[in-house]
């Protein structure tokens, strides 16, 4: 096994914790919710995907593999993106379905974001990704 720091092992075990926490949720808000509607379906599918791509994620980091660095970049960007389109439409459509996303909650994504990309691209832990041999 890889040497690896500290930092990739935390990341490594918040991706997995919080990708079967989030994961819990949706299925539970799912059942709850009793959605009947195709598109709200959709949605947890694709949100449940995501949190699936989480853990692998996160077991990808803590055995250093290289996509899994790619993949956590990846998802930080993602995980940005789907944060900016939720504080608009709750600001849009001010619908109590959408969620009510304060500013506050939009700079906890994007903040959480921000230091996945900041990390990761340093290079002592980029380095940690690479080797002279493949790593696959």
């Amino acid at each position: 096994m890889k040497n690896q720091s500290i930092g990739i092992a935390i990341f490594g075990v918040l991706f997995i914790l919080l990708g079967f926490f989030q994961l819990l949720l949706l299925v539970t808000s799912g059942f709850w919710l009793g959605l009947h509607d195709p598109a709200s379906r959709s949605i947890l599918m694709v949100l449940g995907a995501i949190q699936l791509l989480s853990v692998m994620a996160g077991i990808g980091l803590l055995t250093v593999k290289r996509w899994a660095w790619l993949l956590t970049l990846i998802l930080a960007f993602t995980n940005a993106g789907f944060s900016t389109m939720l504080f608009i439409a709750s600001r849009t459509l001010g619908r109590a379905e959408v969620g009510r996303l304060s500013l506050g909650s939009l700079l906890v994504g994007l903040g959480w974001s921000g230091l996945i990309v900041w990390y990761f691209l340093r290079p002592s832990v980029k380095a940690q990704f690479i080797s002279k041999t493949t790593n696959r």
